[in-house]
């Protein structure tokens, strides 16, 4: 993450090691297996490869090949459809291009001060946004946006919780 003058946004300064070695890593299962998949490695692998490929914007190339594995898979019934969305969405961050699903979001201060959830780049074709998602067996945007605003309250509340750990900008 990366501060603005207006809040944090979800833009790779440099990769860390883990993410390189981890994503090193899952190229090399990539090239022997293809996408592994539950039959293969087992749910928690599967979910973990996933992660991992989340997180390899230093290598946009991979995150692609890997997105059309994913796009397979699906259609297949092996993967949520969610997963090609957020990594459609994310490849899109890390091109500076506008999201598809409005998946990418960073909290950033409105014209009244309040901390709110903003697409961290624009979306495309907003008017049939929901429709995209509802495709992809996504709520609805504004569904998805209100909850990570009541994510957000609850760790102003109660710093335990996962989002308190992300900084806003002001503190």
């Amino acid at each position: 993450m990366q501060r603005t003058a207006t809040g944090w946004t979800c833009r790779p300064l440099r990769p860390s090691r883990p993410s390189i070695k981890h994503s090193d890593r899952l190229k090399e299962i990539v090239n022997h297996i293809g996408w592994p998949t539950r039959d293969l490695v087992g749910l928690k692998a599967t979910q973990a490869a996933y992660m991992v490929i989340q997180h390899a914007g230093h290598d946009i190339e991979f995150q692609n090949r890997c997105l059309g594995l994913m796009v397979d898979l699906v259609a297949q019934g092996e993967l949520p459809a969610s997963y090609v969305a957020l990594l459609t969405d994310r490849i899109r961050v890390f091109q500076d291009e506008p999201q598809v699903f409005g998946t990418q979001m960073t909290m950033k201060r409105n014209e009244m001060g309040m901390m709110v959830p903003t697409p961290t780049v624009p979306i495309e074709d907003e008017q049939h946004l929901d429709d995209r998602r509802a495709l992809m067996g996504m709520a609805p945007h504004g569904q998805f946006v209100e909850a990570i605003q009541i994510a957000y309250e609850a760790s102003l509340n109660d710093p335990g919780t996962a989002f308190a750990e992300v900084p806003t900008s002001g503190d």
